[in-house]
């Protein structure tokens, strides 16, 4: 009975298991950020994150051993992404639609598909550091964007959009903008059927799934047994 018992604790800690977002081996939906800038002094530094986000947080697990009533893992990840001047005042980086690859979190859960969310460019000069964003709807229509970050008043901390004919001073005016193809290749949404604003479609994914009530009363026994069978 006892070895029953084990065997059966066992199982119930292999459904239980939390797996972390998976990074992409072989990511193909790049997506190119070219940076422009006047009047960034010769020490200052460009440096970009890209920002993720869940496309459905049902497919994120309860875990019930966090707090009273359970909590969800994070929706949102973001890494640093290199950032390579190509000349004087210009910058390229890339960052990948598929950096984390369709990801089962928690065995009996459907797969949870990260989408890029936004980017964002910060620009430090002399330990002031100033940030700009292009959001989701600005690298699906690839549309340029055009801002001035000021740096000798504490606030903004963002860049911001100005008129062309607004002096400088302390600023720096910057064109930043997105591309999913390589730097000179046409275009080809209009070939793919894929028009701007639209979210990036991901192959459907067929996973047993177990109805959740029934896995959450199968689980809940070994949270209480074991409270950190689904902390990080």
């Amino acid at each position: 009975m006892r070895r029953f018992l084990v065997v059966l604790l066992c199982l119930l800690l292999l459904a239980c298991e939390r797996r972390p977002p998976v990074v992409n081996d072989a990511p193909s939906d790049a997506v190119h950020v070219t940076i422009l800038t006047t009047g960034l002094p010769p020490e200052g530094k460009v440096s970009a994150i890209a920002h993720y986000l869940v496309e459905d947080d049902r497919c994120l697990p309860v875990d019930y051993s966090k707090a009273i009533g359970g909590t969800k893992p994070e929706i949102a990840l973001q890494h640093g992404i290199a950032v390579e001047r190509v000349g004087d005042g210009s910058f390229v980086s890339t960052a990948y639609g598929d950096h984390y690859a369709p990801t089962v979190v928690r065995r009996g859960y459907s797969a949870c598909i990260w989408r890029l969310q936004s980017i964002s460019v910060g620009f430090d000069v002399r330990n002031v550091s100033r940030v700009s964003f292009l959001k989701e709807n600005d690298i699906d229509s690839g549309a340029a964007k055009h801002e001035v970050c000021r740096f000798r008043d504490p606030v903004p901390a963002f860049c911001r959009a100005e008129p062309e004919d607004e002096p400088l001073h302390s600023g720096v005016r910057i064109v930043i903008q997105a591309n999913r193809n390589p730097p000179g290749r046409p275009s080809e949404r209009g070939a793919v059927g894929r028009q701007p604003g639209t979210r990036h479609a991901f192959p459907a994914l067929s996973f047993p799934i177990l109805p959740t009530d029934i896995r959450d009363r199968l689980c809940r026994p070994v949270f209480a047994l074991l409270p950190s069978c689904c902390s990080d």
